[in-house]
C-alpha cells in the first residue's frame, strides 16, 4: 500500500496529510479562508470581464454615430 500523499497548506504552507484528494488546506479555518479568497478572485475576474464588455459596447455605440 502506498504512503498517503503529503501536501502543503495553501494558507500557512505547513505539511499535512489530506483526507480527500481535493483538499488543499490543513484545518477548517484555513479551508474557509481559502474558499473566501477563491470566491473574491472569481468575483473580481467576473467584474473585470463585465467592465471590458461594457467598454466594448460603449465603443461600438460611439463608432455607430
Amino acid at each position: 500500500m502506498a504512503k498517503p500523499a503529503r501536501r502543503k497548506c495553501k494558507i500557512c504552507k505547513e505539511w499535512f496529510h489530506p483526507a480527500f484528494s481535493n483538499q488543499w488546506w490543513c484545518s477548517p479555518e484555513h479551508g474557509t479562508k481559502l474558499a473566501l479568497e477563491r470566491r473574491n478572485k472569481e468575483r473580481e475576474k467576473a467584474e473585470k470581464t463585465a467592465e471590458k464588455k461594457r467598454r466594448r459596447e460603449e465603443q461600438k455605440q460611439k463608432d455607430k454615430i
